[in-house]
């Protein structure tokens, strides 16, 4: 089992090997509750992140213009540096700044954003 706990540290616990079960996600409750034969019951809430959906699929907007800006100047560069090294679920992780959507800030990223910069749209 992995999740991140109340101070976005990541945990992951070995439940149980080969068993069965079954995972019930309340989506508008916003909970879950995984029930393995044998073990305790586990519980707890769902958080969900959201993608800026328009970045995605309207074209001509450039994923690296993480500002929405029409541009990709030195704004996006600061904002990806600063954020860099941040994965999903801590604090400095952005998905605007996620270009490859790989759900950590890292060289990838910042590539990306340096082949496009000076660019405007």
């Amino acid at each position: 089992m992995t999740h991140y706990d109340s101070e976005f540290n990541l945990n992951i616990k070995l439940i149980v090997d080969n068993g069965r079960g079954q995972l019930d996600a309340n989506l508008v409750n916003k909970n879950f509750n995984l029930d393995i034969e044998g073990i305790k019951q586990v519980e707890g809430d769902i958080v969900f992140y959201h993608f800026t959906f328009r970045r995605l699929f309207e074209p001509g907007i450039p994923i690296s213009d993480s500002n929405n800006d029409w541009k990709v100047d030195v704004t996006d560069v600061a904002r990806i540096a600063k954020a860099f090294g941040a994965m999903l679920g801590k604090p400095a992780y952005d998905f605007n700044l996620d270009v490859n959507l790989d759900f950590a800030i890292n060289m990838r990223d910042i590539a990306t954003v340096a082949k496009d910069f000076g660019k405007e749209y």
